[in-house]
């Protein structure tokens, strides 16, 4: 088949993998290769409506507008754009103005203008005509309220850094008709401002919301959003977090990320009630964590995800659910930091870490370690030694585990050798002495195949449903462990810091383990 015989999908996979530039260069000269890359080369529109003075920090709204045939070109382009030829490919919009510290060019010194808004104002009413435009994207912008009511119904409206008048005028609340809405702008120091744009929103239409701003107060309930993101950077009382969630009585997944926290009395004594939530990860104190593990609060959340907190505090912070188990989650991932001394870890109490999950089928977990022990460590028993305190008697594994993995990150690079080795080119001239300081010593881990392998048989007598395990031990070692049902085969692979090539073989089977249980490999 002759490469124009090909179906335009089949073009079209082929050329998103091409640079923009590339696409455009090779559309000048074939009129095919124009035709079909044109929906990928008009998928997005760049407008920067006017100037911003950012070198300028006295002014409250430093704009400017460049000379008057540099409008007459960007108004020539917004027409080009907006041709009911070229509209119809128009998926997503970035609406950003230049900024003068990057300019160059003398003829854009000029003074500021009465209405810097002249291709703002062109192109907002133009934007009606964009009926395949799925998102609108603004940054960095001073705007009128009145700019947004000329807004199209979007599917998503993404707003980062934009200065808008802190009062919004009655006639324009809830008239914001978009499916999904973020909102970033982390130098806000007043809330009313982002209360302005949640009032701008339609309530009854809205269904996904990221906020990485101060927490809002709302006056108002958005019964169809199910996906929820927060971020904020100041002091947040548990009981307004509790009382701003039950806003959203339909949220399916929840994304908490926080670094500055204050539990108060009242929260002790508030219900929460969100009975649709299935996920959550929160990033942050862990302490949040128990307002949602009752069967009362979020009856049907299977799946829980616990970021950048450490292992101390999710021990404490879980103290509490002793008492009572989470007895709906059904996979938990924690990524936790571990700051310790060698000789002080209580192998005993880190293994009732999945204590409070009875129900668990699928269990992540990933230590970011701190040693403080002084001198070099030629020997690191921990990751083993955790993962064999996992199939001791005092260890209540769920019953119903399936897939189990325990990650570390250690303090350790570079290459590595035995300390004689280290030793041995001390004689030798200074270029070889230079290579063996270069090296490590060989960290000694206690961890062989026959070891691992019986571990993973003790765990399958609580655990008989247990059919994939895996170990990372960083730069120590690595075991995958898997039994495939039927045939009752198991497979296994065992990599230590000792084997030859042993590094890019523990790449592989990290970037394997990553691909089958749906993690990216930035996160592997």
């Amino acid at each position: 088949m002759s490469s124009p015989e090909l179906p335009p999908e089949l073009w079209l996979e082929v050329l998103i993998h091409l640079p923009a530039d590339s696409l455009r260069q090779s559309s000048l000269v074939s009129r095919t290769f124009a035709d079909l890359s044109r929906e990928l080369r008009f998928a997005t529109f760049q407008l920067h409506p006017y100037v911003l003075d950012d070198n300028d920090y006295s002014s409250l709204q430093p704009t400017l507008l460049p000379p008057a045939e540099i409008i007459d070109g960007a108004l020539a382009r917004l027409e080009f754009w907006t041709s009911r030829v070229v509209a119809p490919h128009i998926r997503r919009c970035v609406v950003s103005p230049w900024l003068l510290s990057l300019i160059d060019e003398p003829g854009w010194e000029c003074a500021p203008t009465e209405t810097p808004y002249t291709v703002l104002e062109a192109f907002l009413p133009r934007l009606q005509g964009l009926m395949g435009l799925q998102s609108l994207h603004m940054e960095g912008l001073y705007l009128e309220w009145t700019h947004l009511a000329a807004l199209p119904a979007l599917q998503t409206l993404k707003v980062e850094d934009v200065t808008l008048p802190d009062t919004l005028p009655e006639n324009l609340k809830q008239t914001l008709t978009v499916g999904a809405f973020y909102l970033s702008d982390i130098h806000l120091s007043n809330r009313s401002c982002v209360g302005a744009w949640m009032r701008l929103l339609n309530p009854a239409l809205l269904r996904s919301l990221s906020l990485i701003c101060p927490m809002p107060g709302l006056d108002a309930t958005y019964p169809l959003v199910t996906t929820l993101f927060l971020q904020w950077h100041s002091f947040l009382r548990m009981s307004e977090l509790l009382r701003l969630l039950c806003r959203f009585p339909a949220l399916l997944r929840l994304h908490l990320q926080t670094v500055r926290f204050v539990q108060d009395s009242e929260s002790q004594s508030f219900d929460l009630a969100l009975p649709t939530l299935s996920r959550l990860a929160i990033s942050g104190p862990c302490e949040l964590l128990p307002a949602f593990l009752s069967d009362a609060a979020c009856p049907q959340l299977t799946h829980v995800e616990v970021n950048n907190s450490t292992v101390e505090r999710f021990l404490v912070g879980m103290t509490p659910q002793r008492n009572f188990q989470a007895t709906i989650v059904t996979s938990l991932t924690l990524n936790l930091s571990y700051v310790l001394y060698m000789r002080e870890i209580s192998y005993t109490r880190l293994s009732t870490i999945l204590d409070p999950f009875p129900a668990l089928t699928v269990a992540d977990m990933c230590f970011n370690c701190t040693i403080l022990d002084d001198g070099p460590i030629y020997a690191n028993p921990l990751p083993f030694k955790f993962f064999e305190s996992l199939g001791t008697s005092s260890a209540a594994l769920p019953r119903a585990l399936a897939r189990l993995a325990v990650r570390w990150w250690l303090p350790y690079d570079g290459d590595w050798t035995t300390p004689d080795d280290c030793d041995s080119g001390s004689g030798a001239g200074s270029e070889s002495e230079s290579e063996s300081t270069s090296l490590r010593p060989l960290v000694q881990h206690g961890a062989t195949e026959s070891a691992m392998r019986r571990v993973c048989e003790a765990l399958r007598t609580p655990c008989s449903a247990l059919r994939d395990v895996y170990a990372d031990a960083y730069n120590l070692f690595g075991y995958r462990w898997q039994v495939f049902s039927g045939a009752g085969i198991i497979r296994e692979e065992f990599i230590s810091n000792s084997d030859v090539l042993w590094y890019d073989s523990l790449q592989l089977l990290r970037e394997k383990w990553a691909a089958e249980w749906g993690i990216p490999s930035s996160e592997a």
